[in-house]
């Protein structure tokens, strides 16, 4: 457990934070006083927990809907990111779905 207010007033995005090891990093920072852009999966429409709407209300969260693995996906998330922040702190790369298990060295652009 972090302190409660070392990330007080830091800029924080958090990718795959839809459900699961993202959720709850975003839980942990949102609590430490922290913004936080909630990247919540790839498809609008996911049931978010009431912690997560409270803090978007409150202005201490940006929801974020985008799909990594589409053409412009990051891109676009990351051009929604820096409008609502003027400077990011920390990120936390947790974004990640099982399209299949490839070795790294095999990997092209495609997979």
């Amino acid at each position: 457990m972090f302190h409660p207010r070392l990330f007080e007033n830091r800029n924080v995005v958090v990718t795959g934070a839809g459900r699961g090891i993202g959720l709850e990093v975003a839980r942990q920072f949102l609590d430490c006083g922290a913004k936080v852009i909630v990247h919540t999966g790839r498809k609008p429409g996911r049931d978010l927990p009431d912690f997560l709407l409270t803090a978007e209300s409150e202005r201490r969260a940006l929801l974020l809907h985008a799909d990594f693995s589409a053409p412009g996906g990051a891109a676009g998330f990351a051009e929604d990111a820096l409008a609502f922040f003027d400077e990011l702190h920390v990120l936390v790369n947790n974004a990640g779905t099982m399209l299949g298990r490839f070795p790294a060295d095999v990997l092209t652009d495609a997979d």
